[in-house]
């Protein structure tokens, strides 16, 4: 429920998922520290200002739910991480974005655009804090044809318990908020948790169109242990907002073949779609 007759507008949520990567058919998690059912609330703020130039935009909030770790019996009693009973997740989130247009030509659109993610918390009774930054530069026509540089950090507390890692892969949850699971980087052509860790990183560039062929490098680790994957594909996205005059949600759609280039599905492409529809 969104309340937007205040600057910041306010957004009070609940949710109640329950997620499965041990079972995942493709790359299935050995470790079941991502094994959990995790139901909460939060409450949300956000402003943002925009003009012809460019925008600005902060979002920020605080969240309170319970988690139940899920993970099989063999890992339980081998895992100290492991409570025994369901346990609270408590965080306070902050997002800075911004964007700024370029015209150096009639026929040339430069858009530069940066987000700042800063987050701390308490997951199975230990603190943790969660910073990461994203650049992007966008370089198109007028008819959205253009290349598109995207490059990812971010780091995490060394002592944080495993459920707050980075994992690299999957698709984005349609169910939690980004803000309160911004350690999860979405990467359709990849199972979720392909790389884990206290540490991530993301180089990303790619063609701009109907559809967008593009080249990833994914990083994460902990401490001076790391691995990578590359990732090739063809990707197709189709953005459209809500118009809650027609009763119409709004819509964001991506489809797309993508083929790593390492790991155990090396050469072998995946094809995915994924739909979400926001009243």
């Amino acid at each position: 429920m969104t309340w937007r007759g205040t600057r910041p507008s306010v957004t009070a949520l609940a949710f109640s998922t329950r997620h499965l990567p041990t079972r995942q058919r493709i790359e299935p998690l050995l470790d079941g520290s991502f094994d959990a059912e995790y139901a909460g609330g939060a409450l949300l703020a956000e402003r943002a200002s925009t003009g012809t130039s460019g925008s600005i935009g902060v979002r920020a909030g605080v969240s309170s739910g319970r988690l139940t770790s899920l993970a099989p019996p063999c890992i339980v009693c081998l895992a100290l991480w492991v409570p025994p009973s369901p346990t609270t997740r408590q965080l306070a989130a902050v997002q800075v974005t911004g964007r700024r247009v370029f015209t150096p030509t009639s026929s040339v659109r430069i858009e530069p655009s940066f987000t700042v993610d800063a987050s701390a918390g308490r997951t199975y009774d230990t603190a943790w804090r969660r910073s990461q930054v994203q650049g992007r530069v966008a370089i198109t026509n007028w008819g959205g044809t253009g290349l598109e540089v995207t490059g990812m950090a971010g780091t995490i507390s060394a002592s944080a318990p495993t459920y707050e890692h980075f994992a690299l892969g999957g698709a984005e949850s349609p169910y939690v908020d980004p803000l309160l699971l911004s350690g999860r980087w979405a990467a359709p052509g990849q199972a979720f948790g392909a790389l884990t860790g206290t540490n991530a990183l993301r180089a990303r560039v790619a063609l701009t169109g109907p559809f967008a062929p593009f080249v990833q490098l994914d990083r994460a680790g902990s401490g001076d242990l790391s691995q990578q994957r590359r990732l090739v594909g063809l990707e197709a996205l189709i953005v459209s907002p809500s118009i809650p005059v027609a009763r119409f949600p709004g819509l964001r759609a991506t489809s797309g073949i993508a083929m790593p280039l390492d790991g155990p599905r090396a050469k072998r492409p995946m094809f995915y779609t994924t739909i979400v529809l926001t009243p």
